[in-house]
C-alpha cells in the first residue's frame, strides 16, 4: 500500500483514492507534477554534461602553447635548469658554501621553455597575439 503527499495541502492519502480527502486533488495531478520534475531534473542533467563538455573541451585547448621565437605550437613546455650539473658537482666537493649558492641559483631560475629552440618566449595557443600569429 502506497501512499501519496498531495501537492497542494501535503497531506497523506492512499494511491489508489480518486481524490485528496481535504483538497479534492486527483492524484492523476500528482503523477503530473512529479513527471515535470523528473523531465526538469533530466533537462538539468543534460545541460551540466553539456557545460562539463565544453569546459573540458576549453581546459584542452588551453593545454597548447605557442613559441613566439619558431612559432611551432606543442602541449608540453620542456622545463630548463641554467648551469650545468658537472659544475655544481665540482664545487660542492672542493668548496662547500659555493657549491650550495650554485645549486640554489640553478633550482630558483628554472623556466619553461619551447622544446624545439629552447626560447623561453612562449605564449598559450588561445591567446591574441598566438591566434593572430597562427591566423585564427
Amino acid at each position: 500500500m502506497a501512499y501519496l503527499n498531495c501537492p497542494k495541502c501535503g497531506m497523506k492519502f492512499h494511491e489508489k483514492s480518486i481524490e485528496c480527502p481535504k483538497c479534492k486533488t486527483t492524484p492523476d495531478a500528482y503523477r503530473e507534477k512529479q513527471a515535470k520534475s523528473e523531465a526538469a531534473y533530466q533537462k538539468y542533467q543534460t545541460e551540466k554534461q553539456e557545460k562539463e563538455t565544453a569546459k573540458a573541451a576549453v581546459i584542452e585547448r588551453n593545454k597548447k602553447t605557442y613559441c613566439r621565437s619558431c612559432g611551432s605550437t606543442f602541449e608540453k613546455a620542456k622545463l630548463i635548469t641554467r648551469g650545468t650539473f658537472m659544475v655544481e658537482l665540482a664545487l660542492w666537493l672542493l668548496f662547500l658554501l659555493p657549491g650550495l649558492i650554485y645549486s640554489v641559483w640553478r633550482l630558483t631560475t628554472k623556466y619553461k621553455a619551447c622544446p624545439i629552440c629552447q626560447a623561453s618566449d612562449i605564449i598559450p595557443v588561445n591567446s591574441p597575439v598566438a591566434m593572430q600569429a597562427l591566423g585564427k
